[in-house]
């Protein structure tokens, strides 16, 4: 039988509902982070995420990754 659990995210504290037991219904399985990211992530938290701050971590650090390109294309270009 599939394990669900109540969980508090410890990034915002928010209570939300974790199905460890079916990883594919689980809330996180809608987010695609980067294994650089995912590393870090299990790194500095002992627990699950909810899914808002899953996808606020996504979304910044995909502009993060998006501003470095463009600097590094604009470094490019000057340098020419």
């Amino acid at each position: 039988m599939a394990q669900h659990e109540e969980k508090t995210c410890p990034r915002c504290e928010k209570c939300f509902e974790c199905k460890c037991g079916s990883i594919n219904l689980c809330q996180c399985s809608a987010v695609s982070l980067s294994e650089n990211l995912s590393q870090q992530l299990k790194n500095d938290y002992q627990d699950c995420l909810c899914i808002q701050c899953l996808r606020e971590i996504q979304l910044t650090n995909s502009v993060a990754t998006h501003k470095t390109s463009l600097q590094n294309m604009r470094h490019l270009i000057i340098n020419r």
